[in-house]
């Protein structure tokens, strides 16, 4: 029973190590911010960033003593990030639409277990939802059609609602991911492993927690958000849903810089 046990451990772990090139990729930091940027999902998070920054100088305007008039030209600069931001939603649908397609027929596959890729095609789904009911905001912020404020309201509750189950759907997928290369981990401890597969689990390890946290504070600013427009109350202050919206969108944006500048690179379409 131990013979089989390790030749399992054997396979699994060979199957991981398949997973990644065996060349060692040259780390260019300008070309990795580049191609993050130069996304649009990349580009959303940069006008994202901009309006959290916006918001912390506006918040912190007594500290720092600034006058009426630099604090109006920052409300304008973070207003216009915030529609640039908004705008960027639509260069994301097709993305989007082509994400679904792909779950859909990966999902159609015949597989003994199947619960992954059914989560993966649920997320890419209301991921695309989410976008939706962003673009249908557009128009107003835009002044091409108004709704009543009830009807704004029920807008902005199925906004925040499909990246709150997104984000639930994320989390439980990372948290799957976690698991399963501690798992891997753990075997490898047992083994003598190169210094290839060292780094690769240890890189692997270090994105996880980054994705954990970043998963588990869009939960967190979620529950936050449902629960207020519920009970019409505030929960938090406005300076702790700023510091939980710059941690979640700050580890956003590492989780995917440090993906692109991990030494060896997943293989793409790898059947594992």
């Amino acid at each position: 029973m131990t013979t089989i046990t390790a030749i399992s451990d054997s396979q699994k772990l060979k199957r991981f190590e398949q997973k990644y090139s065996l060349e060692k990729q040259k780390i260019e930091y300008p070309k990795i911010i580049s191609k993050f940027t130069s996304s649009s999902y990349g580009a959303k998070k940069v006008f994202r960033l901009g309006i959290i920054n916006c918001s912390w100088l506006i918040n912190f305007s007594n500290f720092f003593k600034l006058n009426y008039d630099t604090i109006k030209k920052i409300v304008d600069i973070k207003n216009d990030f915030h529609l640039v931001h908004k705008t960027l939603s639509i260069t994301k649908i097709p993305n989007c639409l082509r994400n679904v397609n792909k779950s859909y027929n990966d999902y159609l596959k015949k597989e003994v277990d199947n619960t992954r890729k059914r989560d993966k095609l649920a997320q890419k789904l209301i991921k695309a939802f989410h976008e939706g009911t962003v673009i249908v905001q557009l128009g107003q912020l835009y002044c091409l059609y108004t709704f009543g404020a009830f009807s704004n309201k029920i807008l902005t509750f199925s906004t925040k609602f499909f990246l709150f189950i997104s984000s639930g759907f994320k989390l439980k997928m990372n948290t799957e991911d976690y698991l399963k290369h501690r798992e891997i981990q753990k075997i490898a401890f047992d083994k003598k492993v190169d210094s290839r597969l060292k780094t690769i689990l240890y890189e692997i390890k270090n994105l996880d927690l980054i994705k954990l946290i970043k998963s588990i504070t869009s939960i967190v600013i979620g529950i936050f958000f449902l629960l207020e427009f519920i009970f019409a109350i505030v929960i938090v202050s406005p300076i702790i849903a700023l510091i939980l919206s710059t941690i979640s969108v700050g580890f956003s944006v590492w989780s995917h810089l440090y993906k692109g500048s991990m030494s060896y690179q997943e293989i793409k379409n790898h059947n594992s």
